[in-house]
């Protein structure tokens, strides 16, 4: 169980602060009697309520250490290539990597839409449109992810991360 300001990653809506745990009061669909956890979202509005007995995804978000770990292996992490052409299977292919919740297969699909993405552009084409988004989604998830581990806002990980590889962080 976790506790009350911890952060967690919770399903597709990525690192969230445990704000309360408890019973919801004024909350029209709540069961009584059942405990939720109060999650404030790192990078949405509002609150998102789960029962803490739910099977809905959650993890503890990376310690720093991990994330360190995880940016000195970026490199080493495989992205491959997606021939698909039917973008309803390019969709399903590309949800895939977001629905393990792991900061590995978010750096994969990272990988692997922007070679697509940069396939795309040496062809004189524009990016598809399912790239666009699958990106967008993961570079979120990751960034959120990475921001709480190493402290930062979640737009200067990207950053942090290059200076990293490029060897000027130490």
């Amino acid at each position: 169980m976790f506790q009350t300001g911890d952060w967690i990653v919770c399903g597709g809506t990525g690192v969230c602060r445990v704000e309360k745990i408890g019973p919801l009061e004024n909350i029209r669909r709540a069961q009584r009697g059942r405990i939720y956890y109060t999650l404030i979202p790192l990078c949405q509005s509002g609150a998102v309520y789960v029962p803490v007995d739910s099977t809905a995804p959650m993890r503890p978000a990376l310690s720093r250490e991990k994330a360190e770990d995880l940016i000195g292996r970026i490199a080493e992490i495989g992205g491959g290539r997606c021939d698909l052409r039917d973008q309803k299977l390019v969709s399903s292919h590309y949800r895939s990597f977001l629905e393990t919740h792991r900061c590995e297969d978010l750096v994969r699909l990272l990988k692997i839409v922007y070679c697509s993405r940069e396939e795309s552009l040496r062809e004189g084409k524009k990016p598809r449109q399912v790239d666009e988004h699958y990106f967008r989604r993961a570079k979120e998830l990751l960034d959120g992810e990475l921001s709480v581990a190493l402290g930062l806002p979640p737009e200067a990980v990207e950053g942090y991360i290059l200076r990293r590889i490029s060897g000027s962080l130490a």
